[in-house]
């Protein structure tokens, strides 16, 4: 009889095996998670793009435009632009935006861009903010 087996006995290879297992479900489900938050930030991504657009469309648009006017200095003044449907993966982005008048100083007007979009159930949104004159 030998004193010095070689090998590994079956409860070592069962303990290693489960060991594997386990590890190899940790980096399957960190995978999967990594995937559903690179969509969130595609998506947004996308949304912050439609955002930009529409407030370069506004910042080159002429003062006395209907858009950029208000119809009482200092009263907010929205419209919904319902033409933008940019469908993809994420769905319909829908941007709105606010015009205030004499702020932040007299002749000066300050833009809210509002771009929203549904995920997964959830009305997500993506703001930003300029002013001209």
């Amino acid at each position: 009889m030998r004193r010095f087996a070689r090998g590994f006995t079956l409860i070592e290879v069962m303990i290693a095996s489960t060991l594997f297992l386990v590890s190899l479900a940790g980096v399957l489900t960190a995978f999967r998670m990594s995937a559903g938050f690179f969509k969130h930030y595609e998506r947004e991504t996308t949304a912050t793009h439609v955002a930009e657009s529409l407030l370069e469309d506004l910042m080159l648009r002429q003062r006395s435009d209907a858009e950029l006017v208000g119809t009482v200095t200092g009263v907010t003044y929205t419209h919904t632009y319902d033409d933008l449907a940019i469908v993809n993966a994420g769905g319909r982005y829908t941007g709105a935006w606010t015009v205030v008048a004499d702020k932040p100083l007299p002749s000066l007007k300050t833009i809210t861009m509002k771009v929203t979009w549904n995920e997964d159930g959830v009305t997500r949104r993506v703001m930003m903010e300029t002013v001209r004159e």
